[in-house]
């Protein structure tokens, strides 16, 4: 047995071994194959706060909230990190569209998981959030402004389509995505046309 051993340790001593930081599979050259059984509609997310997490009832919780019409699984990849299947494109699409989300008064921070991510590299610092805009001078209630505003919060999504339908409205709707890590931003100064500069105010 001894022999053995020092043979195979003589062999190893004399292999020529390349670096260990070398390519060692190109996922380019490999074909995507459709396959029903290739996982889909996942997110991964986690609780805006430092409070430790009881998983099973934030489970029970998100579960009530949600109220899925078809399974959804949910796993605790570590302390308050939360891995979740959708087992229907419904559900999944219904929970991201919808949100925000608080479970046990604490933000559900969340992003669709990609295909080539892993969920322990997924960056969670952003919300979509509706923002209501107050004081938009009457003139400057169109598309545009609604966009610029939005980018001025965050990163614009959408405007929700009766602010421009030709009705005065005392605010309008904007949908933005949030860098929950940075304070939120209560207003923003404009200037209109006559130089006159005026104050508008979000409320989230």
């Amino acid at each position: 047995m001894g022999e053995s051993s020092k043979s195979i340790e003589d062999l190893y001593a004399h292999l020529d071994l390349g670096p260990e930081d070398g390519l060692g599979m190109d996922l380019n050259e490999i074909p995507v194959e459709e396959s029903n059984r290739r996982p889909q509609w996942c997110l991964v997310g986690k609780l805006l706060t430092k409070r430790s997490i009881n998983f099973l009832a934030i489970k029970s919780i998100m579960m009530s909230v949600w109220s899925p019409v078809m399974e959804v699984w949910v796993q605790e990849l570590k302390s308050n990190l939360f891995f979740v299947q959708f087992s229907h494109e419904m559900d999944f699409v219904r929970v991201i569209n919808d949100g925000p989300w608080t479970f046990d008064q604490h933000l559900f921070v969340f992003q669709p998981l990609e295909e080539d991510t892993s969920p322990y590299d997924v960056v969670l610092n952003r919300v979509d959030f509706w923002v209501q805009v107050y004081d938009v001078p009457i003139g400057f209630m169109f598309e545009r402004v609604a966009r610029e505003i939005g980018n001025f919060i965050g990163q614009f999504v959408c405007s929700n389509p009766k602010n421009f339908d030709g009705r005065w409205r005392e605010y309008i709707r904007i949908r933005v995505r949030v860098n929950v890590s940075k304070s939120l931003k209560r207003k923003m100064k404009i200037k209109k046309l006559n130089q006159e500069e005026v104050w508008i105010n979000f409320k989230y």
